[in-house]
């Protein structure tokens, strides 16, 4: 399970985004990437999921809104580092 804080250093991070359409995969770099706390009236589910031994994803979902975004993670050197963002909301 993945415990305690993920760095970010996978730069550039990728950014997929899911539509009926098809993906659009978008790059952030370091400088472009911000710290976003969500402050909303709705309710907000997180799950974590392991997806192998060294990776796993935490996914963010809020009632009545459409969002759905899965955060993958990797562990390299014995820390948890974002790599992908992949965007499904409606």
């Amino acid at each position: 399970m993945i415990r305690g804080v993920a760095t970010i250093s996978n730069f550039p991070l990728k950014n997929i985004l899911r539509y009926e359409e098809g993906d659009t995969i978008k790059v952030i770099n370091r400088r472009d990437w911000k710290f976003w706390k969500f402050e909303t009236e709705n309710t907000y589910i997180t799950t974590r999921q392991e997806t192998g031994s060294n990776k796993a994803a935490a996914i963010l979902e809020m009632e009545d809104t459409g969002v759905h975004v899965t955060y993958h993670f990797v562990k390299n050197n014995d820390k948890w580092k974002l790599d992908v963002i992949e965007d499904e909301s409606t």
